[in-house]
């Protein structure tokens, strides 16, 4: 749903609200009103004025809140038909993203640490896959490359706990008595990227979930 269609149904929603309390209010004034005509003795001219303005109130609220209910209903009907025509490439594109992902923690090894400052951007190059996804996708995506990226960065250009160094030849070599290190660095690359494919996957099941109600509503 875009920002329009959200925004509105948040006023609706508050209008709804403020309207049932109105409303409970009115209905208090007239049971008042009668209540004081029949105990009190509150003429019927007085007590016919106000129940007929609260009942004109009170008609004109609910009169507004049905109007507003449709439109409400409206725009929901219509979230659903965008979403189900946008879930095909969105799902093929959520799909990609995560056997990029996998290929990517596939990589997070002690064989493969030596390229690994090839891959330190692997997961902001598919920001546009993510982007394609929703903002949800991109900001989990955005979020661990900047933790990711600097775990890498550290291992090779950190001058005080770099992991690797670099020869004439401009190969990378691991230096001596960094391997308990490097397997820290590593357990915590896979923790990271894993945790990110976990929450990637449930999002896909509850997007194919959402798109299934979607379906049946229509």
């Amino acid at each position: 749903m875009n920002r329009n269609g959200e925004y509105m149904r948040k006023k609706i929603k508050i209008y709804v609200v403020i309207a049932a309390l109105l409303m409970i209010f009115i209905a208090v004034v007239i049971i008042v009103t009668v209540s004081a005509q029949k105990l009190y003795h509150l003429s019927d001219t007085v007590a016919g004025i106000i129940v007929s303005v609260m009942s004109t109130f009170l008609g004109a609220i609910l009169g507004g809140t049905f109007t507003l209910l449709a439109v409400d209903r409206t725009i929901s009907k219509q979230h659903d038909i965008q979403f189900v025509n946008e879930f095909p490439e969105k799902i093929r594109m959520l799909d990609e993203l995560l056997i990029q992902l996998k290929g990517f923690k596939l990589k997070l090894n002690k064989e493969n640490g030596p390229f690994l400052i090839i891959d330190r951007n692997n997961l902001s190059d598919q920001y546009d896959l993510a982007t394609n996804v929703d903002g949800f996708t991109y900001f989990q995506i955005r979020q661990a490359h900047e933790v990711v990226s600097k775990i890498i960065e550290e291992m090779f250009f950190s001058q005080r706990d770099r992991l690797y160094t670099e020869d004439s030849y401009g190969a990378w070599h691991l230096i001596d008595g960094k391997d308990e290190t490097l397997d820290a660095n590593l357990e915590e690359l896979n923790i990271l990227v894993s945790q990110l494919i976990n929450k990637m996957e449930n999002y896909r099941k509850n997007f194919i979930d959402n798109y299934n109600k979607s379906i049946k509503v229509q």
